[in-house]
């Protein structure tokens, strides 16, 4: 068989585009299926990451260079129904980012870089050694599947273990009254996960909300941002899954390997992607690399990226599993009660066990 592309990527989200950029830099020829017209729409995450976390990817100065950060956080004010504290954040920053901006960076970066990128093309079907489209089938020596939280390719490989994705809807509004742009709110008011308000602005907020078990998530925001600020001005409304049960036991089937969302490769405790996906994009463009220079075996990715963040994600289920199965004085004692007011998170916010070790090692002292 004539391959005319050494990968196939479906997907060109953030993770499916840092891979390709990741692989075109290594000279390795790839081929990127967007379904939709334009990179970055549909909207659907909340935009927080760290700044340290871009910086680990090597992002930073080109995030910063094209306007990108739309605010930066510094504190957390956690509310659990009667009581709130305020936590102050050291460092790192966490930015908030216009998403749909980094996307398209990235594609373009890609690009620049020799990857080609089909945009309104849709993907249905995964082979084993290409992909139908609605543009044609396609071959390719590996095929990646980016295609986030839908998994509607995936479900063929993954089968019984398909996991549910958490429902999350959130709003972008204008407000009557300013308010601290350096602090993000988080609400524990729903049983299975939490509402969050993160300042764009002095008078714009984005208001968020996910749960399985709660069925009227706009109503939650709704009327979470009327009690916080009392008349609000709605500006967008946009939604999407969370992945908080933590990764799939398996990433690669034969030369069909998924990666990011597709396969759980997010932060349990806040379903966060970005960070975590690009480090995870980053070892597969090695991997790859290594399959097609040295016939390395790309199942040696799966084993590779336990090793190396299997520790954090497991700690992260940890946590999530124990603050869920409380009441909410339980929740509200823990959290407000042993938390300390200033937290670390240098080089943990996305690696969060490191905090939990560092502030044992702190005690011990």
């Amino acid at each position: 068989m004539v391959f005319l592309y050494d990968v196939l990527t479906v997907g060109a989200g953030f993770v499916g585009s840092f891979l390709s950029y990741c692989l075109a830099k290594r000279g390795i020829n790839v081929l990127v299926f967007e379904e939709h017209k334009e990179i970055g729409y549909p909207e659907h995450c909340a935009g927080l990451v760290s700044t340290s976390g871009l910086q680990r990817l090597g992002l930073l100065n080109a995030v910063k260079k094209e306007g990108l950060i739309l605010n930066t956080i510094n504190k957390v004010r956690i509310y659990t129904g009667w009581r709130q504290k305020i936590f102050k954040i050291t460092g790192t920053d966490i930015a908030v980012l216009d998403r749909p901006g980094l996307d398209r960076l990235i594609a373009s970066k890609a690009q620049d870089r020799g990857a080609e990128i089909l945009l309104d093309t849709y993907t249905k079907k995964i082979m084993k050694h290409g992909v139908k489209t609605t543009r044609g089938n396609f071959n390719g020596r590996i095929i990646v599947d980016a295609e986030g939280s839908r998994r509607s390719l995936l479900k063929k490989f993954l089968q019984a273990e398909i996991i549910r994705s958490m429902p999350a809807i959130q709003i972008d509004a204008k407000i009557n009254k300013n308010i601290d742009t350096d602090t993000v709110e988080m609400y524990f008011n729903i049983p299975d996960f939490f509402s969050w308000i993160i300042p764009i602005n002095t008078n714009t907020v984005r208001i968020g909300t996910a749960s399985r078990k709660t069925t009227n998530l706009y109503g939650i925001i709704r009327s979470l941002g009327r009690k916080r600020f009392g008349k609000i001005k709605e500006l967008k409304k946009f939604g999407g899954l969370v992945n908080v049960d933590g990764p799939y036991k398996k990433f690669t089937f034969g030369n069909i390997v998924a990666i990011g969302d597709a396969v759980g490769q997010t932060k349990p405790t806040t379903g966060g992607g970005v960070i975590l996906g690009g480090l995870s994009a980053a070892l597969l463009a090695a991997t790859i690399e290594k399959n097609l220079e040295q016939g390395y075996p790309l199942q040696n990715y799966d084993t590779t990226w336990r090793k190396i963040f299997g520790t954090n994600i497991a700690f992260m289920k940890l946590i999530r599993k124990i603050v869920f199965s409380l009441d909410a004085r339980a929740i509200s004692n823990i959290i407000i009660g042993l938390t300390p007011n200033k937290i670390s998170f240098a080089s943990d916010f996305d690696l969060q066990i490191d905090l939990l070790t560092k502030k044992f090692r702190k005690n011990k002292l």
